[in-house]
Formats: structure tokens, C-alpha cells, sequence
């Protein structure tokens, strides 16, 4: 409970004053006796005062209550205008939210978010059934996902539905709000087909093959991509693998960077043979420059850039496995 003390003086005050007012008129009915103020002019003024009395307190109530607003214990509102902030998007286009935490009050966000979305709650200890979200309206184009990471349960890691997008979605960006970990994603098109590649880094991965939405993708769009990697040795080492579009000028776009699934399918873990599928997204910014450009991958740890081997390993640390032609937007 939050004591607003001025709030309550005016809402009082408006009280006391209609109070009165009607008070009086009504003693007077039953007593069959004039007003007690007989002026016009004072009738008039009290009624004016009462109702301005009247607006001013809703009007107080309405501006200052956002600012009282606590929440659950723990979530602040700076942090649930900051996450709104980043997922809203400005409400253009219609888009999905789904909300992992302990707490079912977290749900306190969705009165801070704009235009059009659909809302999942899960619990950090849901395994599985995580399908729904991905079966929105055809015009969803974004999936943002915001997990309280501040108050997640000891024994639960929280992380089974942002595991399950990273194998089915494609993840645009990851950032932090205090304790929130919000995560954005463009949503599936359906199956890109694969081309085979041979490309190995001495950090033992090896990728075999990747797919690419489009060859042409105009400014302020998702460039959609997949990459297949294989272990091509025993003690393959971890990395963050990176998608970089490049210019004829050096001009790089940059995705989000992280290690293959993001975590889901930790290098450790594939088996001989086994072929793991990674899916990445390049957002274009809006005033980017027509042309082609080089899609160029690599690998990272805490060493730097990871060099490859084999024929590759003459040249530098990356790869240029394709191209992409921007095109100037068509205005309507």
C-alpha cells in the first residue's frame, strides 16, 4: 500500500465539499426551507468548485498512481518501463511476448506495453509444450522473450523455453534490465534449403553447410540464415560463433554472437558424426546503404579471434561463405 498524502488532501477536500453541498440541499427539501445560500451566483460558484474539486482528484489519481505503483516485491518501475521500452517496438506491428518467472504478478509489465501482442506465462519449471507460442497470427514478425532472472528458484535454471526458441527461432539480440534477461527473436519461415560448405577452425568445429532466407533483403529487414556444424575433433573447444555483413567500404552489420544454439547444444555434448543445426538473423538497419555485401563467419573465445585450419588457414580468421545485395526501399 502507498500513502500519497496530497492525493488524499484533495480527494478530501472534494469529498467534504460535495459533502456539504448535498447535505445542506437535502435538509433543506425535507425541512421544506429555502437554501441555505439563497444567491444564484454562490449556488453556481460551490457546484463549479465541487465539480473542479471532483475533476482535479480523479485527474491526481490517474497521474500519480503510475508513479506509486510497486508491483510484486522486487520489480521496480523503472526496470518494467525499460522492458517495455525495448519490447514494444512502438507498437507498429503485432508481435508475441512470453514471460518466464516465479511470480505470476510479473504479468504487472503487460499495463506498460503498446499496440498489438499476444501473451504466454510460463512457469521456470515447465519443460515442455513450449509450441503454442510459435503458432501466432502470419503477420507476427518479432517473439521477445523477458525471464526474472532475479528471483528464479534454486533448483530451476529457467532456460528450457529460451533453449527450446534457440533450436526453432531465430535470435536477434539479448540484454539485460536489472535482472530480466530479455531476448528477441524473428519467427520461422518455414525450411530454408542447404547448401554444403567445408570450412574448419582449430577450435575442432567444422561447419558442412548453411541456408540463407534470401539473396536480396532490403533495409530495416531480417535476414534469416542456418549453419551446420560437425565435430571435427575429440577435444573441440567452445566459441561464439559471429555472422557479420560486410561492405565493399568496410562497413560491417553485425547479429547477435554466442556460441552454437546459444547455449542449447554445448560443443561437449555432440557426438561424433552428429550434425547440429544453428540458426542466426542479421537485423538491417533501416538507413543502411544499397549495395552488395560479403556475408562473412568466424569464430571467438577469450583468446580472440580463432584462426582456421587446413586450406583456409593461409588467409585470416574468418570466412566469406556468400553474398547479399541490399536493395533501395520501394516506396508506396
Amino acid at each position: 500500500m502507498v500513502m500519497d498524502r496530497r492525493l488524499l488532501a484533495v480527494l478530501g477536500l472534494s469529498v467534504a465539499l460535495s459533502g456539504v453541498y448535498l447535505t445542506a440541499g437535502l435538509c433543506s427539501r425535507v425541512a421544506g426551507k429555502p437554501f441555505p445560500i439563497s444567491s444564484a451566483r454562490w449556488q453556481a460558484a460551490l457546484t463549479v468548485l465541487t465539480l473542479v474539486g471532483l475533476a482535479a482528484g480523479t485527474i491526481a489519481l490517474l497521474v500519480r498512481a503510475a508513479d506509486g505503483v510497486q508491483g510484486y516485491a522486487g520489480i521496480r518501475l523503472s526496470d518494467m518501463r525499460q522492458i517495455a521500452a525495448r519490447v514494444g517496438g512502438g507498437g507498429r506491428m503485432p508481435y508475441t511476448l512470453i514471460t518466464v518467472s516465479n511470480e505470476f504478478g510479473f504479468h504487472l509489465i503487460k499495463g506498460y506495453l503498446k499496440g498489438r501482442f499476444t501473451h504466454y506465462w510460463f512457469s521456470p519449471y515447465q519443460r515442455e509444450g513450449f509450441e503454442p507460442v510459435l503458432t501466432g497470427a502470419e503477420e507476427v514478425q518479432r517473439l521477445w522473450l523477458v525471464v526474472d532472472r532475479g528471483h528464479m528458484p534454486p533448483d530451476a535454471s529457467g532456460r528450457d523455453l529460451e533453449y527450446w526458441l534457440n533450436t526453432h527461432a531465430y535470435q536477434l539480440s539479448g540484454e539485460w534490465v536489472q535482472d530480466y534477461e530479455v531476448l528477441g527473436y524473428a519467427m520461422p519461415v518455414g525450411e530454408l534449403a542447404m547448401r554444403p560448405v567445408s570450412h574448419t577452425w582449430r577450435n575442432g568445429i567444422t561447419l558442412v553447410g548453411l541456408a540463407q532466407e534470401s539473396q536480396t533483403v532490403q533495409p530495416g529487414g531480417v535476414l534469416r540464415l542456418e549453419f551446420y556444424f560437425t565435430r571435427a575433433s575429440p577435444i573441440a573447444r567452445k566459441g561464439n560463433f559471429f555472422v557479420h555483413l560486410v561492405s565493399s567500404q568496410g562497413e560491417v552489420i553485425g547479429s547477435h554472437d554466442g556460441p552454437p544454439q546459444y547455449g542449447a547444444a554445448p560443443v561437449s555434448t555432440w557426438r561424433e558424426g552428429e550434425i547440429i543445426r544453428d540458426r542466426r538473423a542479421v537485423v538491417l538497419p533501416g538507413d543502411l546503404a544499397a549495395g552488395v555485401y560479403d556475408l562473412v563467419v568466424g569464430f571467438a573465445d577469450e583468446g580472440g579471434l580463432v584462426p582456421l585450419s587446413g586450406p583456409d588457414a593461409v588467409g585470416p580468421p574468418w570466412v566469406t561463405v556468400g553474398q547479399v545485395m541490399v536493395t533501395a526501399p520501394q516506396h508506396r
